[in-house]
């Protein structure tokens, strides 16, 4: 199937913009200390907020190109999935490599603002893609996808994490009372 370069790019940023806007929403319903509490995943709130905005970041980097950004450089190659095939759902959970992973004592304020600015700089970088750039391949922690289907993921990852928090939420809200 051949897809629209210029459709595909302004969808999947348009989806990383929109994605981004519901995961700060959810945040900023919370309080502060719920967003400093590690939930039973033994991330917190805030934790995965900085967890995307460094995604994101890596992501920039890998569709700007140059040198590598922490061990995501394109490369002439295929993807594992088909295009016909993709889409959020597909990738499955993998254990994020430490380069992404937000210090465990990171504040809402500081979370929050990382990922704004991430999404700021990462979204019109998606929207300049050239179709070349978009079919070169890189090498994620759980398979080599498309630059593209990278690019779409960043808005897939966003949803899972709002996911993840919300259920970890009602797992903790599920636990006995602490006895004092």
């Amino acid at each position: 199937m051949q897809f629209d370069h210029a459709q595909r790019v302004i969808a999947a940023a348009e989806a990383a913009e929109i994605a981004t806007a519901t995961y700060l929403a959810f945040l900023e319903r919370m309080s502060e200390e719920e967003c400093l509490r590690p939930l039973p995943g033994g991330w917190t709130p805030a934790q995965h907020a900085g967890h995307l905005a460094l995604t994101a970041d890596v992501f920039r980097g890998a569709i700007l190109g140059g040198p590598a950004c922490c061990g995501v450089e394109p490369f002439v190659g295929r993807s594992d999935f088909l295009d016909d095939a993709w889409s959020m759902d597909t990738p499955p959970p993998a254990v994020a490599p430490p380069i992404i992973i937000a210090p465990a004592t990171i504040a809402r304020s500081e979370a929050a603002a990382h990922l704004r600015k991430a999404i700021a700089e990462l979204s019109p970088v998606i929207r300049s893609m050239t179709p070349e750039r978009g079919r070169m391949a890189v090498r994620l922690p759980w398979a080599v996808v498309s630059v593209y289907q990278m690019a779409e993921w960043a808005s897939g990852h966003t949803i899972r994490h709002i996911t993840q928090v919300n259920r970890e939420r009602q797992q903790a809200a599920m636990r006995p009372a602490a006895v004092a």
